[in-house]
């Protein structure tokens, strides 16, 4: 029941941070009814929103759980092998990735859930207006604004603290993975991305468990997130916006290459696994 009730803490934690996050936009929208069509301020907002709703969530979660202001980021050391196998897993799994948004739009349309697209439309719209890709500046904001920033927070609560918890109420490290996986997608309020980020949930998860490394579950979803940042940036011209590309339909994969993807993803974790437990046998013979 104490395993239990600490997961319930964590959920209501963010829960509790989501709704202070509402209520600040709330306000400054009030204040400032011009803020949607100002890319600084929108900016300033997407930050406050990291900070407010992930970040603060993992700190009160992680004081009413371990009694400490942050969760444990390095339970095992890592060397420059596992940062570089932490990016090629994220990789790999891109194809998983998009093989699932490819069914997601597809159950999409299959059930007309127009308020999904509407919302979706609306989304591509904001993250639209976020970029801008004139000057190295811009490059630069846009890339640890949206993708480093959200990277940090998010996998302070939902690796750091949720995953953790829930191992623990659950006994199984799979239930665990895929528990905060589909929590870590349910909470980001965009159904037209629910499966692709329960896939890509899953690998974090998968990352951090084996590596006991907080910080390369980290990198991992920060690479992810700047790859989409930098893929836009590098296509978008007069005739190919970001809006635009944000709005195209996802592209049937067909079956093999994500059947690939999954086998070296499988391949990845197994790599991450025999360093994990090659580690606990040379803690056991120093002993």
């Amino acid at each position: 029941m104490k395993e239990w009730a600490n997961v319930s803490k964590a959920i209501l934690s963010f829960l509790l941070t989501t709704f202070l996050t509402s209520v600040v936009l709330i306000l400054i929208a009030s204040v400032d009814k011009t803020y949607l069509d100002s890319r600084s301020k929108l900016l300033i907002i997407q930050a406050i929103s990291s900070l407010t709703q992930s970040a603060l969530a993992g700190v009160v979660a992680s004081l009413l759980v371990f009694k400490r202001a942050l969760p444990q980021f390095v339970e095992k050391s890592a060397n420059i092998g596992l940062f570089m196998l932490a990016i090629i897993g994220i990789g790999v799994c891109q194809p998983l990735v998009s093989w699932a948004s490819y069914v997601n739009e597809m159950l999409i349309a299959k059930y007309n859930l127009t308020w999904a697209i509407d919302a979706q439309k609306m989304n591509n719209g904001l993250v639209a207006r976020l970029m801008a890709f004139d000057t190295p500046l811009d490059w630069t904001v846009s890339i640890v604004v949206i993708a480093i920033l959200p990277a940090i927070c998010e996998e302070i609560f939902f690796r750091g603290v949720l995953q953790r918890t829930l191992i623990k109420a659950t006994n199984s490290v799979g239930a665990a993975i895929a528990l905060s996986a589909i929590f870590f997608s349910l909470m980001h309020f965009d159904i037209a991305g629910l499966l692709p980020r329960i896939v890509l949930g899953v690998m974090l998860g998968l990352i951090f468990y084996y590596s006991g490394n907080l910080w390369l579950s980290i990198l991992a979803h920060a690479v992810n997130n700047a790859a989409v940042v930098i893929m836009l940036g590098v296509t978008t011209d007069a005739n190919n916006t970001i809006e635009k590309q944000l709005s195209q339909s996802a592209e049937n994969p067909g079956p093999w290459l994500p059947i690939a993807s999954l086998l070296l993803c499988i391949y990845i974790v197994y790599r991450f696994k025999a360093w994990n437990t090659l580690t606990k046998s040379n803690i056991e013979e120093e002993k």
